[in-house]
């Protein structure tokens, strides 16, 4: 029994999978089955022979003791025959026992080796079924779902994920969009609903029949944090009734996360699917506003604001409201009185708008920071990731998936060199204007290209620091992953 046992837990401790481990008990059983008939076969066999044996003595002793020829017979000697016939008979009696007592103790120790073998096979019989019973409990092991309604400046999005059991594995994601921002949306209430009708089909294709019964959130970013108090509390209650209504559910989160929370999120995803041991980072640069996250030392939590308190590990998150490409850019227009980055203007000039850009940027990020350092311990970060705008971008000018910072920089130089006389030419959709739209998309011109690198470099970010774009990662990596993470039940 121990030995089953020390099977069962060598197949745990190294990793063999159940059906291997009950594909060989199975054959481990039939093959004691087989064994245990044989062993009955041969106790009755045991038992005929045994018999035939014992009578074969018999007969061979009494005929060999007792065939007297008639001639020697006679009326004298007949007392002394039987007298002699009867020590025999006591003699052969004796040697019957003792054969008998043979085959006896023969035949116990056949009966307890059966014993033995039953046992086993009842053993064995526990063990197989104690394996069955656990791979039919893993095979009707439910998955866990959970929704977050990302609000962002640009548009909403529905992600629904789906983990296994455990919420150790990530094995689908939905991400649907809607544009523009909720915020700015026409129709807030039939935004919610169409995107509540595509999740249900992709729930239904993905075997979970019983609708939202699972967590739903309603997390608004920057494009919701740039409006009006009244303006915001107004939407969320509208868009919490729809929710309500369409998922039948009794209660639903539908709120405004901070920068700090949305950066500390988007670090949280990115080191769930890299499962990095390393230091990482992530900058997101959104439509209206930026994060960073990257892990920190403790001897920076005293010196600094924003600290995540993990179980295992802390995290520095800082949110720049008004700082992502759109929102940044109209502020770089709005300064830029001589038109230095006016894009297709006679005054347009590379070197003056990168100038006008950086300091900028750099009296933005004082402000929002009170004058500290932005990111102390950046340069320690072994990674770091870029999300969103950056990734477009990198992707734009046709970055190397493994590059340095100083690289980047030299080929977002290029760029603009390139296009210089031309400023349309990068973009079949760029505007005529210099000035994109709040609410959309700006044109991967030099000008966004510019803003995105001098956002970072004002961070801190090293020359010979290694940039990744998220793209690369075959998971989308976004900050409602990490939400959905803290959500799972």
């Amino acid at each position: 029994m121990g030995r089953l046992f020390g099977f069962s837990m060598f197949c745990f401790n190294y990793s063999i999978s159940i059906h291997a481990c009950i594909y060989f008990m199975q054959v481990l059983l039939l093959l004691s089955i087989f064994t245990y008939a044989h062993a009955h076969d041969y106790k009755e066999g045991a038992e005929s022979k045994s018999n035939i044996l014992q009578q074969a003595q018999d007969v061979t002793k009494i005929t060999e003791h007792i065939d007297i020829h008639p001639s020697a017979i006679n009326q004298e000697g007949s007392n002394k025959i039987r007298e002699e016939n009867s020590l025999k008979q006591v003699e052969y009696s004796k040697i019957i026992d003792r054969n008998i007592n043979y085959a006896l103790s023969t035949l116990t120790r056949q009966e307890k080796e059966i014993s033995r073998i039953r046992k086993a096979l009842l053993s064995i019989s526990k063990v197989v079924g104690s394996f069955m019973q656990e791979n039919e409990r893993q095979s009707v092991e439910k998955d866990k779902f959970v929704a977050v309604f990302d609000g962002g400046s640009t548009g909403t999005r529905l992600n629904i994920y789906q983990f296994n059991e455990k919420g150790l594995a990530l094995k689908s994601h939905l991400f649907k969009n809607i544009s523009p921002g909720i915020h700015l949306s026409q129709n807030p209430e039939e935004d919610i609903k169409s995107l509540l009708s595509f999740g249900k089909t992709y729930l239904e294709k993905h075997g979970h029949t019983t609708g939202y019964d699972f967590p739903v959130v309603f997390n608004g970013t920057a494009g919701l944090r740039l409006i009006s108090e009244s303006a915001r509390n107004s939407l969320l209650e509208r868009i919490k009734k729809t929710i309500l209504s369409e998922t039948e559910k009794k209660e639903v989160e539908v709120r405004v996360i901070d920068g700090k929370e949305e950066g500390f999120y988007a670090w949280a995803a990115l080191a769930f699917v890299t499962q990095l041991k390393e230091k990482i980072g992530i900058i997101d640069l959104g439509g209206g506003s930026a994060q960073i996250s990257f892990e920190v030392d403790k001897d920076t939590q005293s010196i600094q604001e924003g600290i995540v308190h993990g179980k295992n590990k802390d995290v520095l998150s800082r949110s720049f409201l008004g700082m992502g490409l759109v929102a940044g850019l109209n502020q770089i227009h709005e300064m830029d009185t001589k038109n230095y980055c006016k894009w297709g203007s006679p005054t347009f000039d590379v070197s003056k708008c990168k100038g006008h850009i950086k300091s900028t940027i750099s009296t933005m990020i004082q402000t929002t920071t009170h004058g500290k350092e932005v990111a102390p311990g950046l340069s320690q970060i072994n990674t770091i990731f870029v999300s969103s705008f950056i990734a477009e971008m990198l992707h734009m000018i046709k970055t190397p998936s493994t590059a340095q910072f100083k690289d980047i920089k030299e080929i977002a130089t290029s760029v603009c060199k390139n296009s210089i006389n031309s400023p349309n030419k990068t973009s079949p959709h760029a505007s005529s204007s210099s000035n994109p739209s709040p609410h959309t998309t700006p044109a991967p011109d030099c000008v966004s290209v510019l803003y995105t690198v001098m956002f970072m470099e004002n961070l801190g970010v090293g020359l010979f620091t290694p940039i990744k774009n998220v793209s690369t990662i075959p998971t989308d990596i976004s900050w409602s992953l990490g939400r959905a993470l803290s959500l799972i039940e």
